[in-house]
């Protein structure tokens, strides 16, 4: 990856996303505060979703450029106007104060992330002959969709002549219209600066959202970190035993094997945020048109970028307006319309975009125990998986997994069970756990409903911590010192643990066509996950009882 391919994305992400979002996003703000990394980061995935829709026209006209000829309309317009050229200014905007250590907290998070990126997708998959010869099986595939829309709008499937393309393609739409602003080629942008931009707002992404919907400084941190470091509590993860694959982190290979995923993740982002406070307010007339606008727009953006992001979404605004009713008796008009246009919306999408077919989607309840129990040597492939093997590896799994986002609970404390954004987060988050376990697909496709509810779980999970964590500060100068080592010693505990049941030397039962005692992994999994719970619970229960945490609240 040359010095002036990361320049000239540079160019094109700062022109033709960031500035004419972030006008746009800040023309919904008028006189609140915001720090200005939310603008820069919520601005740019705002400009992602508007240049798909602006390039499908474009194309189909035969202008592909039309992604930067809007970018600088909207410049324009907004520099004729004194009201407009007021979103340039950045100087005198009040905003809200960080403690310094959160700033560089962050930044240590996205080095990582990039650090990441750079040893696992970067290096693995460079841009050479040799990598570029010998492809991962799906990456033709990616640039051939690429290909597609960037030539032609309507679009068929790249390699069936006169068959209409029926899939989420909306990412590709995205990858087309970056390569003619910037003369990269698909390949490049997929590879490397594209699934760098997503990635990294992704991260930014839930930590502003965090921030701002708890109205605090520190939950941004903790959902960044959440995201990036904690992944399914797997106690052989670097064992034969393993079953990484089954509940990976958010920083895994999927993010670059499946572009549609990663570009779907940066896009609920939005989502999350402009429906949450639609939800907060739970009165349709809260926000103006121009909120609403702006939230059908990441909705549909999203239909398009990822089909399991909107169903679960979809479960999760019918969970509030029933929640609503039942609990309070009261009709959540913001939940009815979010309701109402989601099913039009998914209509819509699975007539134009999907073209009314399952994609080999198939219903078939607890389907997924199945490759979850052979990988962990719990059952023979050739053999059935018995009943009480399969419900122990769902209950064991969905505990692992939800270890990480116990801050959820947090949502429901003070009555906040009743409210809008407390339903929505723990029906749409239970509706990614039940869809995959629901459903079935030859290639394992469900697991991607539990990845689509990831975001959600962890801005919840950060924001419930805030709530738990009073407001109010004043703590001893030892309570962040002890929360990091009693975080350190218990993974030193699960450490310890795992070794006594593992061998690293040791074939695993799977690859041998044996089983391995159903004790020997589901004990120390479940150990492990509620020792996770315990820690978050336990700093909770600390910091509640020392009156909040000094500069950090």
């Amino acid at each position: 990856m040359a010095g002036r391919e990361i320049l000239t994305f540079t160019v094109y992400a700062a022109a033709c996303l960031t500035l004419p979002g972030m006008l746009v996003w800040r023309l919904l703000h008028r006189g609140r505060e915001r720090p200005l990394l939310e603008d820069i980061v919520c601005g740019t995935i705002v400009g992602s979703a508007v240049e798909v829709p602006v390039y499908l026209l474009g194309r189909a006209v035969g202008f592909p450029y039309a992604a930067g000829l809007f970018a600088a309309a909207i410049a324009l317009a907004s520099l004729g106007f004194p009201s407009g050229r007021q979103l340039w200014r950045t100087r005198g905007r009040s905003r809200p104060r960080t403690h310094w250590a959160l700033h560089w907290g962050l930044a240590g998070v996205v080095a990582y992330t990039v650090a990441w990126l750079a040893r696992v997708v970067w290096a693995a998959s460079p841009t050479v002959g040799t990598s570029l010869r010998s492809p991962y099986v799906d990456e033709p595939f990616h640039i051939a969709l690429t290909g597609e829309l960037r030539h032609h709008v309507p679009s068929e499937m790249p390699f069936v002549d006169g068959v209409p393309l029926f899939y989420h393609w909306f990412t590709y739409a995205h990858l087309a219209s970056a390569s003619w602003l910037t003369g990269l080629e698909p390949v490049v942008l997929l590879r490397s600066v594209a699934i760098l931009l997503m990635v990294v707002l992704t991260v930014l992404g839930v930590a502003v959202a965090s921030n701002r919907l708890s109205g605090r400084s520190w939950p941004g941190l903790a959902a960044a970190v959440i995201l990036v470091v904690v992944p399914t509590v797997d106690v052989f993860g670097w064992t034969p035993w393993s079953a990484g694959w089954a509940g990976p982190r958010f920083l895994a290979q999927l993010l670059y094997l499946s572009p549609t995923q990663t570009f779907g993740t940066m896009l609920s982002v939005l989502a999350i945020v402009l429906v949450w406070e639609l939800l907060e307010k739970s009165s349709a007339r809260s926000h103006g048109a121009g909120w609403w606008l702006l939230t059908w727009l990441a909705i549909g953006a999203l239909a398009g970028a990822k089909s399991t992001f909107l169903p679960i979404f979809l479960v999760g605004f019918l969970g509030v307006v029933a929640g609503r009713l039942l609990l309070q008796r009261q009709l959540d008009r913001a939940g009815v319309i979010l309701l109402g246009g989601s099913v039009v919306v998914m209509l819509a999408a699975r007539t134009l975009l999907y073209g009314a077919g399952s994609r080999s989607l198939t219903l078939d309840p607890f389907a997924s125990t199945v490759p979850l129990a052979h990988s962990l040597g719990l059952a023979e492939v050739t053999k059935p998986v018995a009943p009480l093997v399969a419900a122990a590896v769902f209950v064991t799994y969905l505990i692992a997994r939800m270890a990480a986002f116990t801050g959820v609970l947090g949502l429901l404390s003070s009555g906040g069970w009743r409210t809008g954004p407390a339903l929505f987060v723990v029906a749409a988050g239970g509706a990614s756990v039940a869809a995959t376990f629901a459903f079935d697909h030859p290639g394992l496709s469900q697991f991607y409903f539990l990845q689509s509810g990831t975001t959600l779980l962890v801005i919840g999970a950060a924001v419930g911590l805030a709530r738990l964590v009073p407001e109010q500060a004043r703590a001893p100068r030892l309570v962040v010192p002890l929360a990091v080592t009693g975080a350190l010693l218990s993974g030193a505990a699960v450490a310890m643990l795992a070794s006594l049941f593992a061998d690293d030397t040791a074939p695993s039962a799977s690859s041998t066509g044996g089983t391995t005692p159903l004790a020997i992994v589901i004990a120390p999994q479940a150990f492990a996950a509620v020792l996770s719970a315990g820690v978050v619970i336990g700093f909770v229960l600390v910091a509640r009882r020392v009156d909040g945490l000094r500069g950090w609240a």
